[in-house]
């Protein structure tokens, strides 16, 4: 359900009064460019995606770096585009590299498979709800374990 929101007094007198025409011109130019921005997004999230993997299979000291530095931009861009799942997926693994004391140290499983579950965001098609939610709460009761041990 849309809620009509009025402007205020300042901003009518700045904008003058529109009609109902300008306005729906103006949200569907609005849509247009979020769409084109939200396509945008997609190639990001794609060649972060490449990036993290890649990262991951270079296995030298400033891989974890890398991968941690990766997973924190995925984070980061997947909250601003409504991918709340990627966006928890890479969180966790930022927090699995963070509770680990030595960078090289750590359960390399444990890492690959937070990064197979973010590579599923890589797909055309979205990945389905309730294997990313299975996935989802697996690593983060890994992480949640390991990190205390």
């Amino acid at each position: 359900m849309a809620q009509m929101i009025a402007p205020d007094r300042k901003l009518k007198q700045k904008s003058g009064n529109s009609s109902i025409e300008d306005d729906l011109r103006s949200l569907g130019e609005l849509e247009g460019t979020f769409k084109k921005l939200s396509n945008e997004f997609n190639d990001v999230i794609y060649r972060e995606i490449l990036t993290l993997r890649s990262a991951f299979a270079t296995a030298n000291t400033q891989c974890l770096k890398s991968v941690y530095n990766s997973s924190h931009s995925l984070r980061s861009l997947s909250g601003s585009f409504s991918k709340p799942q990627l966006s928890q997926l890479a969180d966790s693994l930022c927090r699995y590299i963070d509770s680990l004391k030595i960078s090289t140290s750590g359960d390399h499983r444990l890492i690959q498979a937070h990064i197979n579950a973010i590579s599923m965001f890589t797909s055309t098609d979205e990945p389905k709800q309730e294997i990313i939610s299975t996935l989802l709460s697996a690593l983060q009761e890994a992480v949640g374990k390991k990190a205390s041990a």
